[in-house]
């Protein structure tokens, strides 16, 4: 913006997308993940991922580590392509902060994005 002048024109761009209907209808929980358990041998998180929804999708998953006060002590992440309907194993690596890793954790939560 230029002080003391007046816009003579102004073009906006409006991105549309296509809709369109599905053959079947995505679940509210389109992944679920079975409760992850800390591998000694690797250091790694281990869960299984199930995907409810119709369409092989990528998955990326980050799981968090507490402790009995809720602290973070660890993550690991992970990423994998589930077809549709199916159930794969997940494995999260993870980064051993500060020496403390998932081995000692209270609670471990799982964290998702997906796309197709």
């Amino acid at each position: 913006m230029i002080p003391g002048k007046m816009v003579a024109n102004l073009e906006v761009d409006i991105p549309t997308y296509d809709v369109y209907q599905m053959d079947y209808e995505v679940p509210v929980t389109l992944v679920e993940y079975s409760s992850p358990s800390y591998d000694p041998a690797t250091g790694n998180l281990l869960a299984q991922a199930t995907n409810r929804g119709g369409e092989t999708i990528f998955v990326e998953a980050v799981a968090a580590c507490f402790d009995a006060g809720h602290n973070l002590i660890d993550f690991g992440w992970g990423s994998d392509y589930i077809e549709s309907n199916a159930t794969i194993p997940l494995s999260l690596y993870t980064v051993n902060l500060g020496g403390n890793n998932c081995s000692s954790a209270a609670t471990i939560e799982v964290f998702t994005s997906e796309a197709n």
